[in-house]
């Protein structure tokens, strides 16, 4: 993973700028009985610059459309070089209840 892109994304999971939410990249006010917010992988496509829209998982940068076949994980374009194995790891664990900090030592020692 980009060391500049992990940097940011260690760092915003632990600022406090975005509420946490499981079972989606991203989940509106309103829109079902879990809590609006995002989840680890919500916010590595938010400091990308993306837009993200809950209702049907679609992701926008620069106001297109990133296809997103995958609908509550990440492209390939988005995710810094990630593995498949550890971004299913990393959104099993946001799904799970691990807490953004937890998620932030992970990355920080193990991506």
């Amino acid at each position: 993973m980009d060391a500049q892109l992990k940097a940011k994304w260690v760092e915003t999971l632990r600022s406090g700028e975005f509420a946490q939410t499981r079972g989606k990249l991203f989940r509106g006010e309103g829109y079902d009985y879990l809590p609006a917010g995002y989840c680890c992988l919500g916010v590595l496509a938010k400091i990308q610059g993306c837009e993200l829209v809950s209702e049907n998982h679609k992701i926008f940068l620069n106001d297109k459309e990133v296809p997103n076949p995958q609908g509550e994980v990440l492209p390939e374009s988005l995710r810094g070089r990630m593995s498949a194995a550890d971004m299913i790891f990393l959104a099993s664990k946001n799904d799970a209840g691990k807490s953004f900090d937890w998620l932030a030592d992970y990355i920080e020692k193990n991506l």
